[in-house]
């Protein structure tokens, strides 16, 4: 069985961080986390990948990617 962990967006770079490289170290086998363009979120491809440079093992995702906010 594998297991995952939701990551809010709305906490500080930093705290995400920290908490992916945590889940990780506990043996989880992905972290996703949402996408909006609100008031204190994250944008969240920019923080995938700033995830996949400081993590090493673990997968990550998206919850929800909002392609219509994006001009091709």
């Amino acid at each position: 069985m594998k297991y995952g962990y939701f990551v809010r967006s709305v906490l500080s770079y930093p705290e995400i961080r920290d908490l992916t490289l945590k889940v990780e170290r506990l043996g989880f086998d992905s972290a996703h986390i949402n996408d909006h363009f609100s008031t204190n979120f994250l944008e969240a491809m920019m923080v995938t990948s700033a995830l996949a440079v400081d993590t090493s093992k673990i997968k990550l995702g998206h919850i929800v990617l909002c392609n219509s906010f994006r001009n091709p």
